[in-house]
């Protein structure tokens, strides 16, 4: 094989290995390493306002109509790419977790577009489960909406929150799903984490992989091209 054609093809290589190594840190710094979002350490949060809100039964509920179950805070809005995204594991959650776990979705769209997802589910909200006790939807007004994100500090959407059997604040992470597994059934029985990150990681690495390539290859027939006319 030609020397220059070896030499090209071993940058290559390297190049995509040192592609796939940091491509897989950052992955797993964000996912994993770094679940703790410490909004509620920082901030010397401990309890979740105890505001009255109605469900979509009709029900006014508090957090404490919960207590003696790990309930899941999560804050979202209809038009948020990333809260479609972890709102899809709930049911699955739910499912794994139905004696031992409670999602409470608050929304801060208006009562006229969440009661259409849920009387709807037209896609991409199709897999919305609007009849299962264990998960709740509310709307917060403004009012609420504003004194509940000055007080939470929330900064982004989605925002979650892990609140233990007693009411009390535990946990904030950017990764929901791993989140609650890692609360409710350890490192042995993660599944549901070991999916997600899968297919998570899959469509990072199909995104930037090309792009990369591509790029890589410009650099090093551009490379050549110039050791060719130096030569």
């Amino acid at each position: 094989m030609n020397s220059k054609i070896q030499k090209f093809l071993t940058k290559y290589f390297i190049a995509n290995l040192i592609m796939l190594f940091l491509l897989f840190t950052l992955f797993y710094y964000k996912n994993i390493a770094n679940q703790k979002n410490a909004l509620t350490e920082k901030n010397g949060i401990n309890e979740f306002p105890k505001i009255s809100l109605k469900n979509q039964f009709g029900e006014l509920k508090t957090i404490n109509d919960y207590k003696g179950k790990i309930i899941l805070i999560d804050f979202w809005f209809a038009g948020c790419p990333s809260c479609l995204r972890e709102m899809k594991y709930f049911p699955k959650l739910l499912q794994k977790y139905h004696d031992k776990l409670v999602i409470l979705s608050y929304s801060v769209d208006s009562e006229e577009i969440t009661k259409k997802i849920l009387d709807f589910k037209q896609k991409p909200w199709d897999f919305i489960i609007s009849e299962n006790p264990n998960w709740t939807f509310y709307n917060v007004n403004l009012r609420e909406k504003n004194n509940l994100k000055n007080f939470l500090k929330i900064e982004s959407f989605p925002a979650h929150f892990i609140i233990n059997e007693k009411g009390k604040f535990i946990d904030s992470p950017k990764n929901i799903i791993y989140g609650v597994e890692s609360k409710l059934s350890g490192f042995l029985s993660m599944n549901l984490t070991i999916d997600k990150i899968e297919k998570d990681y899959k469509e990072i690495f199909f995104k930037y992989f090309l792009l990369f390539n591509i790029g890589v290859l410009l650099i090093l027939i551009i490379q050549l091209i110039i050791k060719k006319i130096i030569n």
